[in-house]
């Protein structure tokens, strides 16, 4: 079997268009379709459109498995995310806790203190209460008294007019 030197097929201004030095051809076989001095027959039409055809069929199923796999990472990403957001409302509620109880322990006192504090507030005002039921009577009467038991006397500075 011969071989077919396609740079003595291909011309230089083919050379020239495609910028390759010359000698950097391939080379086929004798039997190729690719390049013969004859015209091609109808079978070799017939598989050169099946290769199209095949082509065209692997570039559909590559184009399909890249759209399937960016919907597996849209996927996966927003999986992360929700497993991000839940890791990060765990750690929040963990730290809300450990918090109220740093709270408790240290705050603590300062709740009792302000129980105490109320306590001692109503107890105070219980007291006032009870001095105003017992005193009342007695500071009415002393007021009145004081009010209508006029004794009309002259004033010690008084001067009569001479």
């Amino acid at each position: 079997m011969g071989w077919y030197n396609l740079e003595a097929c291909c011309n230089n201004t083919q050379n020239k268009k495609l910028k390759e030095k010359p000698g950097s051809c391939i080379k086929l076989p004798l039997s190729s379709s690719l390049h013969r001095s004859s015209p091609a027959p109808a079978i070799s039409m017939t598989s050169q459109s099946q290769g199209i055809q095949q082509l065209l069929q692997a570039e559909k199923r590559a184009k399909d498995k890249l759209e399937e796999a960016k919907k597996r990472k849209g996927k996966r990403l927003k999986q992360a995310k929700e497993e991000a957001t839940a890791e990060i409302d765990h750690y929040r509620l963990q730290r809300e806790k450990e918090f109220r109880n740093k709270e408790t322990n240290v705050m603590g006192s300062q709740g009792n203190l302000s129980a105490k504090i109320e306590e001692q507030t109503t107890e105070a005002i219980r007291n006032l209460t009870s001095s105003y039921h017992r005193n009342m009577e007695g500071m009415m009467k002393k007021l009145l008294s004081t009010i209508f038991d006029i004794s009309p006397e002259i004033h010690r500075n008084f001067r009569p007019a001479v």
